[in-house]
């Protein structure tokens, strides 16, 4: 279908807001008033957009989370940057793989199976994007999504 993919992205992120707040974090949200629509399926990219937010809730502790939408060439350009824990180098090539969990970000509070970033993998895949991961440990981690116009 033909998506709005602010309404998919708004609803997820006023669905983590309080979470993020109640952490004593923020999250900053910018794009532009009218964006192209965009074909692929809503519940999913909720979905994809939810595990991102839980990802940077559970790896942040203070700061927060600056979300960016912009138009970018023949792409929509989705950027969620945390002021997290970030992630070792050597971790970055599988942190897509189901079940991998960094050995930093083991903790009981924070240990999860490992499935939550691949499913942002194959989600994208699915509606055609693709993603990229910057990460510095101790500053932060930025997940981009680009999909096609």
């Amino acid at each position: 279908e033909t998506i709005n993919i602010l309404e998919p992205l708004k609803e997820a992120l006023e669905s983590y807001r309080g979470l993020f707040e109640k952490k004593g974090l923020f999250i900053e949200f910018e794009a532009p008033e009218k964006l192209p629509l965009i074909s692929g399926n809503r519940e999913l990219f909720e979905r994809l957009f939810l595990n991102l937010l839980d990802n940077s809730l559970k790896f942040t502790e203070k700061g927060g989370l600056f979300v960016k939408v912009k138009e970018e060439k023949d792409f929509l350009k989705i950027e969620f940057e945390d002021t997290g824990i970030g992630i070792k180098e050597e971790d970055i090539p599988f942190i897509f793989e189901r079940f991998f969990v960094s050995e930093k970000g083991r903790t009981k509070e924070k240990s999860g199976f490992g499935i939550g970033l691949s499913i942002v993998k194959h989600i994208t895949e699915l509606q055609k994007g693709k993603i990229e991961v910057k990460s510095q440990p101790g500053r932060g981690t930025s997940f981009i999504l680009r999909f096609p116009l």
